[in-house]
């Protein structure tokens, strides 16, 4: 590998004097433009195939690393879980060497339909093929070491599929328990109040009134469409349109205050968990 990376060198060096020549002669000459475009997208493909010659000689030393560590073992004898351990590390790297070999073939491609394709990047890309194939090979020695211990290697596709599905499941779910949490949280926080005249509310029947009889609100049968719907953690003050305000529900005297703003009444809620916490609805009679 450290070969590959020193044939590189030369090349690089070239194709960077010639980049910084051509910058300095586009400022001159608009017609180098087309020369120009050319290097940069050389320049572009040899950096991109020196992190891929990074990539690929990194996967090849943590194989050998592996492999001297399963050479000074007995790996019939080792512990479930350092079998465990070679699987996911072997999985993985066959996976990455599969996805190289992939990548290389579109960056030969690429490479070949270009008009900056040279002779130099085109062996480089060979070279890459057998250090690739050297990987290969020690995949496949690995795993039959692997299958003789009785060790399945896992597959690294399958994995990070499951895992990718299981990500969009359990994202998915968590989308649908916030929702349904705020759903509750503001069927929790719903509430519900109206300021009508008295006429308007025995027409409605929010109250019941007859002669020597205690006014009854809220009676079973009252008209719920007749309310206004609010949230209790957002409703602070109700204005009244009228000069004449009055609560006639349950709600504790101080939790609240009848306020007069340029005339009308105004309903300030000053504790809202107390001021709610006998009845979610509120009737205020107005005159």
């Amino acid at each position: 590998m450290k070969k590959l990376v020193f044939a590189l060198l030369p090349m690089m060096a070239v194709m960077t004097s010639c980049d910084n020549s051509g910058s300095s002669s586009n400022d001159n000459d608009n017609e180098n433009k087309a020369v120009l475009d050319s290097l940069r997208a050389a320049v572009a493909q040899r950096d991109s195939l020196l992190q891929f010659v990074s990539e690929v000689s990194s996967g090849m030393d943590q194989l050998l690393f592996i492999q001297g560590d399963m050479d000074n073992i007995a790996l019939i004898n080792e512990s479930p879980e350092r079998k465990a351990q070679f699987s996911e590390q072997v999985g993985r790297l066959s996976y990455q060497m599969q996805r190289n070999k992939e990548r290389l073939a579109e960056l030969e491609k690429q490479l070949q339909d270009s008009k900056s394709s040279n002779a130099t990047l085109l062996s480089s890309i060979a070279t890459l093929k057998k250090q690739i194939a050297s990987q290969e090979a020690l995949i496949q020695s690995l795993t039959q070491q692997l299958d003789a211990a009785g060790v399945i290697i896992a597959n690294q596709s399958e994995q990070i599929d499951s895992l990718n599905t299981t990500v969009v499941d359990i994202t998915e779910q968590r989308n649908i328990a916030e929702e349904r949490s705020s759903q509750l949280n503001a069927e929790l926080n719903k509430c519900y109040y109206v300021y009508a005249t008295k006429d308007e509310l025995k027409k409605n029947n929010i109250i019941e009134t007859g002669f020597l009889r205690k006014t009854k609100i809220l009676p079973d049968d009252f008209e719920q469409q007749f309310f206004m719907t609010a949230d209790k953690t957002t409703l602070t003050t109700i204005n009244t349109h009228d000069k004449k305000a009055k609560v006639l529900t349950s709600q504790p005297a101080d939790s609240y205050v009848i306020e007069d703003v340029n005339g009308q009444k105004v309903i300030r809620i000053t504790n809202p968990a107390r001021f709610w916490e006998k009845s979610n609805y509120l009737v205020i009679q107005v005159d």
